[in-house]
């Protein structure tokens, strides 16, 4: 019989296979790279350590480098014409959740002619402007010793580094851990940026691979020359928000007076913020059963500017926008590790809210159908804003801003009607049909009846959140009884101890990259000096690039909680705390 080549490879590997009781697999080629360190901070040089993991199956190592880089994007579809924005229907269809793509169209309508309406519009791609922008900021590398670079040979190295941040204050990095991807087709406009730790790989055969290490935080410092100042008072008036209530003339108008003798200006981590507040109302006469709510905190309020620059008035996020930042920095006296969680921003349930007593209308003014103003006792509320609250701070694609958001609940009346529209009455929560089609379906025609409950209002206010840090200024003072090993940060001072140092937004001009120094040259701070330390770090020299056409992505950074970054900031609070 004939024996082809491939039978004979065949045969051999068969042999060799079972002088080791089973075929061998040939060795795959892996590469993981892992980062601990504490975040970044204007004015001080952060020490962290890296390991990187080469699997036997790779060929020889040419040389490895540890890299930390800044990139932030921004993408954007948008309707050419406003007057086809206004022919999509404002009902969302139902989509299928694990669809990324930007044409894909619902899995099913309510109807025919929606059906019809989003498919001339949405598929036609010439009726849309699709753009994506990234901005690489900063780019720092150094190298990774590690050791033996035989072929067929495990390679795992650990490397301490040092990284000298100057004096420029970056964006906060966002807590993108809690978002989730909305429907693709509708208008989208979306920012993102990312601190990304990485590890590049060069092999003996020409090949190099890059393999991420985690992603990392800043923490910027309180900037006197750019802080804005909120408002000290406002009357906002308090619009309808109830399913039913919205776009409808009311006959009711409720504002809301707020003062407050430090202003609204935050800073994050303030507890127990005082401010007072007076309910007024305007509308016909009439008795309330319960006290009204209300509820007040500060919300992160912010929109990418290319939606702007397109004029989206009512656009689709593309994501959640983050509610925290990242934070993972341990305590002052280094003992405990305190780990950034996600929280609500501010809980809408009833019994959190604070109660308002509003007058009751006299019976005359009842039967008359007067319409009558009547003010609420002052209110006394107390406003906390979380350490992990994102500040007030100016990026290039984005401004994150803050507002007070204002909820007012009211009862409804006894004698006030249902809106058929409000879901607080009857309604049909199930797929539609015809009459003599009940017997073969499980739905009911007649949903369950549900209370009258609350009719709600709403309103905002600007404010400035100011980010916390250990200084309320850019002076920064070296602290001696500080365990180097243990906080990871040396923060530059002069040798008295304490320098003023002016911050500069990255945006401006004269503005520096982080970039790595030499280890055992600066484990003595008392011997750094901070002008010469500032000097070493170079000027930004962005870089900006987009996509070929057709390749756009709402989205890069994010990663699915099912394949998450790692957050070195928590990895180094673990060792931190393992430590102690």
């Amino acid at each position: 019989m004939h024996t082809t080549p491939f039978q004979c490879i065949l045969s051999s590997l068969a042999l060799l296979g079972t002088a080791h009781g089973g075929i061998v697999p040939i060795a795959e080629c892996t590469a993981q790279a892992w980062v601990r360190a504490p975040d970044l901070t204007p004015n001080t040089i952060v020490h962290g350590d890296a390991r990187v993991k080469i699997s036997a199956g790779c060929p020889a190592v040419e040389n490895v480098l540890l890299g930390l880089r800044f990139k932030e994007r921004s993408f954007v579809k948008a309707l050419r014409s406003r007057e086809d924005v206004k022919r999509l229907n404002p009902e969302y269809p139902r989509h299928d959740p694990s669809s990324a793509s930007l044409w894909a169209l619902p899995s099913r309508f309510a109807n025919k002619s929606v059906e019809e309406a989003y498919e001339e519009i949405i598929t036609n791609k010439d009726l849309w402007i699709v753009r994506e922008e990234e901005r690489a900021v900063f780019e720092t590398m150094q190298p990774i010793s590690m050791g033996s670079s035989n072929y067929g040979a495990l390679r795992d190295a650990v490397q301490d580094f040092s990284i000298l941040v100057p004096s420029t204050n970056f964006p906060p990095a966002l807590n993108t851990r809690v978002m989730f991807a909305w429907p693709m087709e509708r208008e989208i406009a979306h920012v993102e940026w990312i601190y990304e730790y990485f590890a590049q790989i060069s092999f003996s055969n020409g090949t190099t691979k890059e393999i991420s290490a985690g992603v990392t935080a800043f923490q910027p410092l309180y900037d006197p020359a750019r802080a804005s100042q909120g408002l000290t008072s406002a009357t906002v008036e308090l619009k309808p928000i109830s399913f039913g209530d919205m776009g409808k003339t009311s006959t009711t108008n409720y504002s809301i007076e707020l003062n407050a003798d430090s202003g609204f200006t935050f800073v994050a981590g303030t507890k127990s913020h005082a401010v007072t507040a007076v309910v007024t109302r305007t509308g016909l006469a009439r008795t309330f059963s319960a006290p009204l709510k209300v509820f007040l905190c500060v919300i992160q309020d912010s929109s990418p500017k290319w939606a702007s620059e397109y004029d989206m008035s009512d656009f689709n996020s593309g994501h959640r926008t983050p509610a925290s930042v990242l934070r993972a920095t341990p305590l002052a006296d280094g003992d405990k590790a305190r780990f950034n969680m996600w929280s609500p921003q501010c809980s809408q349930q009833h019994d959190a809210g604070v109660s308002v007593i509003m007058p009751n209308s006299t019976s005359y003014e009842i039967e008359a159908n007067e319409v009558v103003t009547t003010l609420s006792a002052p209110l006394k509320i107390s406003i906390d804003v979380d350490d992990s609250h994102i500040p007030t701070f100016e990026t290039y694609y984005q401004t994150l801003a803050n507002s007070f958001t204002i909820t007012l609940q009211t009862p409804r009346g006894e004698d006030e009607d249902v809106d058929p529209d409000d879901p607080s009455g009857e309604g049909n929560w199930g797929p539609q049909f015809e009459d003599d089609e009940e017997a073969w379906v499980p739905w009911e025609k007649k949903g369950m009846a549900r209370s009258k409950t609350w009719r709600s209002y709403s309103g905002r206010v600007a404010t400035v959140v100011h980010p916390t840090t250990e200084e309320t200024s850019s002076t920064s003072c070296l602290r001696a009884s500080m365990d180097m090993d243990v906080l990871g940060q040396v923060i530059l001072s002069d040798e008295t101890g304490c320098e003023q140092r002016s911050l500069i937004h990255y945006l401006d001009e004269g503005a520096r990259a982080p970039t790595f120094v030499d280890r055992n040259a600066i484990h003595k701070p008392s011997s750094v000096d901070p002008a010469e330390q500032e000097l070493r770090a170079p000027f930004l020299q962005p870089v900006v690039s987009s996509p070929p056409e057709g390749e756009e992505r709402s989205y890069r950074y994010y990663h699915p909680s099912n394949n998450p970054l790692i957050y070195v900031g928590e990895t180094w609070a673990k060792k931190v705390a393992n430590k102690n």
